[in-house]
């Protein structure tokens, strides 16, 4: 049974950051405990956990999208697969994952964290949500009065 971990996280493209040198070693672990990686295929974050990955002989799809200017991803992907608009390559980032990774990012990631908790909220089976990096605590905190009990315990 195959486990896919979707990595979400900001395309700047400084791989001097923190986020980009704990990003790698994010890939490094989830290859070489046997998941299958997916990201937005490009550059920052998604460029670091795919180098990663393939570093330890991981896999990693590149959901891509055709509306942007570059449709090819980086390097380091095993595969890509591009969305059809930004809509299509969301829902491919999101469904059949069962743990979600969410690194420093801008409002791209903001956007993709609340369609992902959105979606597992209604969910029978939740996926895992990790938000990495102390980023998150003041993103969190700013909207926690908007989030129910059960919503609330969505993400660690």
């Amino acid at each position: 049974m195959c486990i896919y971990v979707t990595v979400f996280g900001g395309g700047h493209k400084d791989t001097s950051t923190k986020e980009y040198k704990d990003s790698i070693v994010i890939g490094n672990i989830l290859a070489s405990n046997q998941f299958i990686v997916k990201n937005g295929g490009y550059y920052g974050i998604m460029e670091a956990v795919s180098k990663g990955a393939r570093e330890m002989n991981g896999y990693v799809i590149g959901h891509t999208c055709n509306t942007f200017k570059y449709k090819s991803g980086n390097k380091y992907l095993s595969e890509t697969d591009p969305g059809e608009n930004i809509y299509h390559r969301l829902q491919l980032l999101i469904e059949n994952t069962d743990i979600f990774i969410f690194q420093k990012g801008g409002i791209g990631t903001l956007s993709e964290l609340f369609l992902t908790l959105d979606i597992v909220r209604k969910l029978d089976k939740k996926p895992t949500v990790i938000l990495f990096g102390d980023f998150w605590k003041d993103v969190i905190n700013s909207v926690s009065h908007l989030f129910n009990d059960s919503e609330d315990k969505l993400f660690k």
